[in-house]
This record gives C-alpha cells, structure tokens and sequence, in this order.
C-alpha cells in the first residue's frame, strides 16, 4: 500500500498549511499522493511546499502533488501574499 500524506473523504470547510510564516507544511517524500481531496469541497489549500521543502529541493512524491476526486470548490492557493503554494517534483503531475 502506497502512503499518502493528507487524505480528507467527505470532509468540507478544512485549511491545510496557512498563509503566516510557520503555518504551511512540507508535503514530500511519500510514495503515493501528498494530498488527496476526496468526495470533499470547500477545503483551503495554501501556503504549502508539496514537492519540494523552502529550499526548493526536490523531494517529490511518488504519484500526485494534489489529487482531487469529486470534489467542488477547493481552493489550492490564492493571489493573496502568503497563500500560494510551491508543487514541484511530484512523479505523475502536480495537481
């Protein structure tokens, strides 16, 4: 079984990482998706490194950055200073 960083099923109104210096996360390394939203809405992707680390190494996943099954209206990032994210490196595609 390949592991997965985040997994959300059904679940809505979730912020994963944030846009204040300390509250993104580093989402790398695993040998399956590093984040999966499934059946999942209005969830807040932002400020994370997925993929990679601050330093911009790579240190991608094994299949997706983001995977999205069904889901609606999921933010993954935003124009706002702070809440983009870096998604590099990851093996299939990164969202």
């Amino acid at each position: 079984m390949k592991t997965e960083s985040i997994v959300t099923y059904r679940a809505s109104y979730n912020l994963i990482g944030g846009a204040k210096e300390g509250e993104g996360n580093i989402i790398s390394g695993n040998e399956g998706d590093g984040i999966i939203l499934s059946e999942s809405q209005m969830n807040e992707i932002i400020g994370n490194y997925i993929g990679t680390n601050t330093k911009g190494d790579d240190l991608g996943n094994g299949e997706v950055g983001v995977d999205i099954y069904e889901g609606l209206n999921n933010d993954i990032g935003a124009a706002v200073e702070g809440e983009g994210n870096v998604i590099a490196y990851n093996l299939k595609k990164s969202i």
